[in-house]
């Protein structure tokens, strides 16, 4: 594991930094702000230079439907949110419909889906070589 700064996203793997990348959204109050910022639009584009681009969600469908309370938004500050569970849903098929990233919803395993990924995407390209 080497430890660097990527332009876009999170992680990638040494070798496959133009190919490959997931973008970590850890949890679901940051995703609903994130959802509404230029900057989160402007990230999904530059996404789009990559063969496999990936955002991986550590919460479920699940809380998104029992948000805020699936947070630890404070539930004073509940009346102040504009955002709702369909808002968020729409934002996710939204990118679904208009990005070829690939969202997962992987609730609490979402290092243990990284890792997969990671293992997925190597044999992938190591099969993809073999065969050139």
């Amino acid at each position: 594991m080497t430890i660097a700064t990527l332009k876009t996203g999170d992680y990638s793997l040494e070798g496959f930094e133009n190919k490959f990348v997931i973008e970590r959204k850890g949890d679901l109050s940051e995703f609903s702000n994130n959802i509404t910022q230029q900057r989160f639009h402007d990230e999904l584009l530059r996404l789009e230079e990559f063969e496999l681009p990936f955002i991986v969600l550590e919460f479920t469908m699940e809380d998104i439907y029992k948000f805020p309370q699936s947070t630890q938004i404070p539930p004073s500050k509940y009346k102040y949110i504009k955002i709702t569970p369909q808002f968020i849903v729409k934002a996710l098929l939204d990118i679904e419909v208009k990005y070829k990233t690939k969202i997962i919803l992987a609730g609490k395993y979402g290092k243990e889906v990284a890792s997969s990924l990671f293992k997925r995407v190597c044999e992938y390209y190591g099969q993809t070589k073999e065969s050139s």
